[in-house]
């Protein structure tokens, strides 16, 4: 297989409990972990040791932009409106990497994610299931020779 693609799980952090934080990396990473490198941002959560905001915010944000630079693909769970998802999706595509991000049903309008997250996303799902899919599609098609996936 060679190098491993990288993925970087880009998610709500601020005011979300810890379970919520981490489940759904935890369920991604346990699905993809032999296809992708993960790159797991709650590595820099910092609010559990004592956060001091010009001491770690530096080392949050520029960590999530070195990671987000590493990545292939950037999955974005959209699950509850943030502040730093959208940020990530929107550097993560000015870099030209893949971008797949979950918008649940309740949070679109019309049936329609934000304008901006479908813009800025090569691939918009309502599921952390279709995702893992997707992720699983694209990984195979790479290491197949295939750099292409649609959608």
């Amino acid at each position: 297989m060679g190098k491993k693609l990288v993925l970087y799980l880009a998610g709500p952090m601020d005011g979300v409990s810890k379970a919520d934080a981490t489940g759904w990396r935890d369920v991604v990473t346990n699905k993809v972990s032999g296809l992708y490198e993960v790159r797991n941002p709650m590595i820099r959560d910092f609010f559990k040791t004592g956060y001091v905001q010009h001491i770690h915010e530096p080392m949050i944000v520029q960590g999530d932009k070195g990671d987000i630079e590493a990545a292939d693909v950037v999955l974005a769970n959209c699950w509850k409106h943030s502040f730093g998802t959208p940020m990530e999706v929107f550097y993560a595509r000015s870099l030209r990497k893949h971008v797949v991000s979950i918008v649940p049903s309740n949070l679109r309008v019309n049936g329609f994610a934000s304008p901006w997250v479908s813009y800025h996303s090569n691939r918009v799902v309502d599921s952390i299931g279709l995702a893992i899919q997707h992720l699983v599609s694209f990984a195979e098609s790479y290491y197949a020779g295939n750099k292409t996936t649609a959608g």
